[in-house]
């Protein structure tokens, strides 16, 4: 005992000091381990910028069909601005293709409508292709919704429904230009008359051949569907084009 007395009266001072420093260090590691446990609490980790992140060029459209010199004018795709969400010409009929439904004189023994061309040239007969209702009609410069290919674009002919397998006639006399029995348009026929008119006849497998001399509502094959144009059921479609600009079918077919 008297041993500890004088230990803590020589050292008594420097064991006070080293207490003291113990204490301070062991009060300034609980400190900083409460201040760090706070900011880890109420302070989100930094998000990390991706590294090497490649930018992914946009997706493009899928090609739905084929562009040739015919559709150039109907590959009008999205929806223009203003154009109400859903808008088409099916079923509708233009007033100048009120008779474009008649039968054509082969059918049915009337007399097709003459149209007498440019000036100085012969009279020509125009009739509808096939007996039916127009259940789509030329647009002109506007645009319509393609259900099939589901966006917008002009409609440059005239549809007349007609059950696959009907006869589809000639519109108008002339010489064939063009045979083609397959594509996005079905069978096509293009036939050339004397005022330098193109007609054009999709969804048609044809019973003539290039060169062929035809009279209007001669017969030129069987009407097998527009694939392009499936949506608005089986019809044959006919467009006219001269001087490199369409013209409504509807307004020679009166």
């Amino acid at each position: 005992m008297e041993k500890m007395r004088n230990f803590l009266r020589d050292h008594g001072m420097v064991c006070a000091v080293a207490l003291c420093a113990f204490a301070a260090v062991v009060t300034g590691v609980w400190a900083v381990r409460t201040i760090q446990k706070e900011l880890d609490r109420t302070v989100p980790p930094a998000v990390e910028e991706p590294k090497n992140q490649v930018e992914q060029p946009p997706l493009q459209p899928e090609l739905k069909w084929e562009e040739n010199e015919w559709n150039t004018g109907m590959g009008v795709a999205g929806k223009a601005e203003g154009i109400p969400e859903k808008q088409s010409s099916s079923g509708a009929q233009s007033p100048s293709a009120s008779s474009s439904g008649e039968s054509s004189s082969t059918e049915s023994g009337k007399e097709p409508s003459v149209s007498s061309g440019p000036a100085g040239a012969a009279s020509t007969l125009y009739g509808p292709p096939v007996p039916g209702s127009v259940v789509q009609a030329f647009s002109g410069d506007e645009l319509v919704y393609n259900e099939t290919l589901a966006d917008w674009r002009t409609h440059n002919g005239v549809d007349y429904a007609c059950a696959a397998g009907n006869v589809v006639n000639a519109p108008a006399a002339g010489t064939v230009a063009a045979v083609n029995n397959g594509g996005n348009w079905g069978g096509v026929v293009e036939l050339t008359d004397a005022a330098g008119r193109t007609w054009r006849l999709c969804g048609v497998t044809a019973s003539v051949q290039v060169g062929d001399t035809l009279t209007c509502g001669q017969e030129i094959g069987k009407a097998s569907g527009v694939t392009c144009e499936a949506a608005v059921g089986s019809h044959v479609h006919l467009e006219v084009m001269q001087d490199g600009k369409y013209q409504n079918p509807a307004e020679l077919i009166r």
